[in-house]
């Protein structure tokens, strides 16, 4: 007989591990937090994940896939690099204002180097640099020299670092603004530009 999954507890133990891992850190966040935040006993956590390990990786991969399906609809959308970036930054930093424990979390888990990629996460990661670099040498908006690992870690690290900081609120503390999405764009289209190497 097929086991019944009551989403709401589902949706509540995903919303508890993020929470418990922000506030307490990956080692401090034991499965009996997590069952007690969500609600549910830890035989029902059990039932679905055979561990702490599983949880983080299955939520880590959702992350991941989120990332990464935000960017491939847009490499195959969209006609320049300025629009795709645009959009990935804007939908980031809102993410950050609505959300912004699901990027710490991401962040955290992005830092430890025991969480693995599974291999066709990072075909989805190469497929999208290559397009973006096969779009920006069609339009001159990306440096021949640009690797797939440079337009990533600029991307992707880049905004995920700057979302990290300012939730810190080492420099400020505000909500992102459409101001922030201008400026981190623009930066990026700087880096990667042809241009950016006669500006030094």
């Amino acid at each position: 007989m097929a086991r019944q999954v009551d989403e709401n507890k589902i949706n509540a133990i995903k919303k508890a591990t993020v929470e418990t891992v922000v506030i307490d850190g990956i080692s401090g966040a034991s499965i009996s937090k997590i069952a007690s935040k969500a609600g549910v006993s830890v035989g029902y956590l059990y039932r679905f994940y055979k561990g702490k390990r599983e949880l983080l990786e299955a939520l880590f991969e959702e992350r991941f896939q989120m990332i990464n399906n935000l960017l491939l609809d847009q490499v195959y959308t969209q006609n320049s690099v300025e629009d795709i970036v645009t959009f990935f930054v804007k939908t980031i930093y809102e993410i950050a204002n609505t959300r912004p424990q699901s990027i710490s979390f991401t962040h955290k888990l992005l830092s430890d180097f025991s969480f693995e990629l599974p291999k066709e996460f990072k075909k989805d990661v190469t497929n999208i640099c290559q397009r973006l670099i096969k779009l920006g040498h069609k339009t001159g908006e990306i440096d021949a020299d640009i690797t797939d690992e440079i337009i990533y870690v600029l991307l992707v690290g880049g905004v995920l670092n700057f979302v990290n900081i300012r939730q810190r609120r080492i420099f400020e503390d505000k909500e992102f603004t459409q101001e922030d999405v201008v400026k981190t764009t623009e930066l990026l289209l700087k880096a990667l530009s042809p241009n950016s190497k006669n500006s030094n």
